[in-house]
């Protein structure tokens, strides 16, 4: 909400065949939307590790945080975080998708921007 402002990550997670497993907020305090995106990457794929989910496709609206893990320039406060990830995974695909085109996580997104600074709500 706002370019530095308050920021919070939303997110739906799906199966191989597209059903529905689980969508998760979580409030980041005041950063740029740019590290919002890059958090937003980086904490959903540490909580499909810890739900098991090795094999991945994160898509995301902004192409330059896509670019940034695709290419490994991510910001320096998140590099050993996804250094893990890698490791753990199994599999992983990024792409860009439209923000429109998964309103379910755009909404999710904007009521995580209204929780407080790592409050993290999750549901199945």
């Amino acid at each position: 909400m706002g370019n530095l402002g308050l920021v919070g990550w939303g997110a739906t997670y799906r199966d191989h065949n597209g059903e529905f497993l689980l969508v998760s907020c979580k409030g980041l305090g005041v950063e740029t939307n740019y590290v919002a995106e890059c958090y937003t990457i980086l904490e959903n794929a540490e909580v499909a590790i810890e739900k098991g989910w090795l094999n991945l496709w994160l898509e995301s609206d902004p192409a330059a945080a896509i670019e940034a893990f695709s290419t490994g320039k991510i910001p320096w406060q998140l590099s050993k975080r996804w250094g893990w990830c890698k490791s753990k995974l199994q599999r992983c695909m990024l792409s860009h998708t439209w923000r429109e085109a998964n309103f379910a996580a755009d909404t999710a997104a904007k009521r995580g921007s209204r929780l407080d600074k790592d409050e993290h709500v999750a549901g199945e």
